[in-house]
């Protein structure tokens, strides 16, 4: 399976909100939905509001969320394996350690989908902690001032920065026209050069876009399941063909807030499935709308991004 993707040189820290409190937590990559939404932005900069419109409503691209990459080296999401299988082939002091680790190197990562994942050489693996030293995070600290008192807090803000050689990386599949692709790459490299995540506006979460490559996969010819690459949020259709219980998966609530002229309007929250989940069908997704336009006071809907790019994989 080949699949086109596209690496991200940060030259600058980053901060996503992981969701916890203020600023004092920060993720350590980008879900699909959040660059979807930013390059979206940066596409209405470059071509206006209609263009946008047209290529939210057109669907011609799906993309993964943002993996790490160290030199040559591609990780990806670990398969939501049972727990039961993991315990009962490697004891749990080893089950532990590898439950915290949320990626896996190429090599690890074709056995997994191909049904040969040895977790014993990767327990082993993961005490080799250069291989998987990606980033550094840090904590800035920070004062506020409140409006009516004048009185000083202090607090601290959280960033990611990437140790040299490493980024972040992210794959692309575009429908057999290519369309929106050239406009597709534009903003992304626009995005770049305005930074994403909080405090853009001085210099934060910027990054320089390498060329597309193509990414070959092996994959088998016969899955049992689909692993997601992305933060999925499910089609009418789709909801009636899944079976959660020949399924492996887990949850993340996303909201959050869209500026609308001079209003922060909340949009709704969102329940998703996360990357490493395992479906027993495949998928695509959907992108639902989280604002009304006449809300929004826009062209067109706030939405979410809730589709995928779904590998095949073998579950014993």
């Amino acid at each position: 399976m080949k699949i086109q993707y596209y690496k991200l040189h940060f030259t600058s820290a980053f901060h996503i909100s992981s969701g916890g409190f203020a600023d004092e937590s920060a993720d350590v990559t980008i879900h699909s939905d959040t660059l979807y939404s930013a390059i979206c932005c940066a596409m209405q900069l470059l071509y206006g509001e209609d263009f946008v419109s047209g290529f939210i409503k057109r669907e011609s691209v799906q993309i993964s969320s943002c993996f790490p990459f160290k030199g040559e080296e591609l990780f990806f999401p670990r398969p939501l394996f049972s727990s039961k299988q993991e315990i009962e082939d490697i004891n749990y002091a080893e089950f532990k350690q590898q439950k915290k680790a949320k990626f896996l190197s190429k090599e690890y990562f074709e056995a997994a989908l191909n049904g040969s994942f040895d977790l014993k050489k990767y327990s082993e693996d993961l005490k080799s902690k250069g291989k998987y030293n990606f980033l550094e995070k840090e904590e800035i600290p920070r004062v506020t001032i409140d409006r009516v008192s004048n009185a000083a807090s202090i607090f601290n803000f959280a960033q990611v920065k990437f140790v040299e050689g490493a980024g972040l990386y992210f794959m692309a599949q575009f429908d057999e026209t290519g369309t929106y692709k050239k406009e597709f790459e534009a903003a992304l490299r626009l995005l770049g050069d305005e930074g994403i995540g909080a405090d853009n506006t001085v210099g934060k979460g910027l990054f320089e876009l390498s060329s597309p490559a193509t990414l070959e996969i092996k994959t088998p010819e016969n899955p049992t399941h689909y692993l997601l690459t992305s933060l999925y949020y499910p089609s009418d259709d789709e909801i009636s063909r899944l079976d959660g219980k020949k399924s492996y998966y887990d949850f993340l609530t996303r909201n959050g807030w869209s500026t609308a002229g001079t209003m922060d309007l909340r949009r709704l929250s969102t329940r998703m499935l996360i990357p490493g989940s395992l479906l027993n069908i495949s998928v695509k997704g959907a992108i639902p709308k989280v604002l009304d336009r006449t809300t929004a006071s826009t062209n067109y809907d706030i939405v979410r991004y809730g589709q995928t790019i779904a590998l095949p994989i073998v579950c014993k």
